[in-house]
C-alpha cells in the first residue's frame, strides 16, 4: 500500500492519505460514461436511480457518487433537450 501525503479537501482530517487512497480528481473515461448512458437508456421511463443503484454504478464505473450524480443529471439534460 502506498501512502499519499498531499493536500486534500476531506472533512475528516485526511483519512484518505492514511488508507492509501489518492485524493486527486480523476476524469471519467468513455467506458464509465457509456455504462452510465446504458443504464439511463434502460431506465428511460424512470431515469432516477435509487441510492443503491447509484452506489452500484459508482463501483462499476470506479467513480465517486458525486461524479455519478453529475453525469446522470447532465445526461438527462442532453437526452431531453
Amino acid at each position: 500500500m502506498r501512502f499519499v501525503y498531499a493536500f486534500c479537501t476531506c472533512v475528516d482530517r485526511c483519512v484518505c492519505s492514511y488508507v492509501g487512497l489518492d485524493p486527486r480528481r480523476k476524469n471519467a473515461t468513455r467506458e464509465s460514461t457509456s455504462t452510465l448512458k446504458a443504464w439511463l437508456y434502460e431506465h428511460i421511463k424512470n431515469p432516477y436511480p435509487t441510492k443503491g443503484e447509484k452506489i452500484m454504478l459508482a463501483i462499476i464505473t470506479k467513480m465517486t457518487l458525486t461524479q455519478v450524480n453529475v453525469k446522470i443529471i447532465k445526461s438527462k439534460l442532453n437526452l431531453y433537450l
